[in-house]
């Protein structure tokens, strides 16, 4: 009984022994994770993620314009690491961010928040704007980026369905868009909207009139006389256009000017028209008439300007004659004539006055109403009859009256 009593008691004192070697407490293991897996920002309800670099330990994004100065990142790390600042407290990412990750077992990295923000363009140019003929040539239209105009000419070429070639700003969009055929019959408006929202509106305006020169008739002088015939040229002033109108303007006063006659021609892509026209009588003198053509499309006004005077015009009322031959006697009556008259003959302009004595043997009256001059032979030309005309020329060589007779039937050899 003793012994049993000893045996179990020992057998107890084995297995406490025993029980109390495996409870042995095993070293506290602690997580080192401390990476960040997902970065991310909400900007006007989109969300963006960050592209992560774990071995620079840095964040990327790249946005445009975006308002960065308060934002709350959602952002996954590590399990049981923390994150500071935390990553419910807002930042300004404008600048440079940083987040510490601190692992359970103290180690930590450090990330960098690194955003491009590029400023949205205000770029909202057509930069190069070109068209392709009935010959496949490129044609490069002229731009006026003040006056925000576009212009290119082009003849001989159906105008309706033509789809440009266009450059724009980058970043920019524009409308009608690129594959939208177009007809130039009329003005076309094309709207540039730079990615900021700005707009740039263009005109681009085919074929437009465009007066080029002017002078008196025969004579590149703009000093003339209200009644000295004129000279207009330049590109597509046709005279035939819908609402066509040409005047002499002041700024405020129109003088319409009467078209005596007309011709054109073409040069490459453009066609050139010489009007030839007279003022009405009651202009006033003014130094800085412009001159403007107008349709129903366009308005073009000259650079130069004439120089008009109302005042003493020489008037011429009659010739002695209808037909002269080499060496007549050219007699004139009128008003106010002048001590010079001009005659063009054979691409030269000769001028008749009293300067060579007896060549022309000019006569002026003291009243001023009748002068005459002698024929010469190399004002008379090569053949005949010919019209030809004759032209009074005041102080300072301004242009006056043009009268037309003939040159007779004799030839001069």
């Amino acid at each position: 009984m003793n012994i049993r009593i000893l045996t179990c008691i020992f057998s107890i004192l084995l297995l406490i022994s025993c029980s109390s070697d495996d409870d042995t407490p095993l070293p506290l293991v602690l997580s080192s994770g401390n990476t960040i897996t997902d970065f991310k920002l909400t900007i006007n309800d989109e969300v963006f993620s960050g592209l992560i670099n774990q071995n620079d330990k840095t964040i990327s994004f790249n946005f445009v314009g975006a308002e960065l100065s308060s934002l709350v990142p959602t952002i996954e790390y590590s399990e049981k690491a923390a994150i500071s600042p935390k990553e419910s407290e807002p930042q300004n990412f404008n600048e440079e961010v940083s987040y510490t990750v601190i692992a359970e077992n103290g180690e930590s990295n450090i990330y960098r928040v690194i955003i491009e923000n590029r400023p949205l363009s205000n770029e909202n140019k057509i930069l190069e704007f070109s068209v392709t003929d009935s010959n496949d040539e490129t044609l490069i239209a002229t731009i006026n980026e003040e006056l925000k105009i576009i212009e290119f000419d082009l003849i001989n070429t159906d105008l309706n369905g033509i789809i440009p070639q266009i450059l724009i700003s980058e970043y920019a969009t524009i409308t009608p868009d690129l594959e939208t055929p177009i007809n130039f019959n009329e003005t076309v408006s094309y709207t540039v909207t730079a990615e900021n929202g700005d707009e740039s509106i263009y005109n681009v305006r085919v074929n437009a009139p465009e007066i080029e020169t002017i002078s008196a008739r025969y004579f590149n002088s703009k000093w003339v006389y209200s009644n000295a015939e004129l000279w207009i040229s330049g590109k597509f002033l046709n005279p035939q256009s819908e609402n066509f109108n040409l005047y002499l303007t002041d700024g405020i006063t129109n003088f319409n000017l009467e078209v005596l006659s007309s011709e054109s021609y073409e040069s490459l892509n453009t066609r050139i028209y010489n009007l030839f026209v007279k003022m009405p009588e009651n202009i006033t003198s003014n130094d800085n008439y412009k001159v403007v053509y107008e349709n129903s499309d366009f308005v073009s006004e000259s650079i130069d300007a004439f120089n008009i005077s109302s005042d003493n015009i020489p008037v011429v009322e009659s010739l002695d004659k209808e037909f002269y031959n080499v060496d007549d006697t050219v007699l004139i009556k009128g008003i106010n004539l002048t001590e010079q008259l001009a005659i063009p003959n054979n691409g030269s302009i000769f001028l008749v006055d009293d300067c060579c004595g007896t060549l022309y043997n000019y006569q002026l009256n003291q009243e001023k109403t009748e002068l005459s001059f002698k024929l010469d032979r190399q004002v008379y030309g090569w053949t005949g009859p010919v019209e030809r005309t004759i032209t009074l020329l005041g102080d300072a060589r301004r242009v006056g009256q043009t009268v037309r007779t003939n040159f007779g039937s004799t030839r001069y050899n």
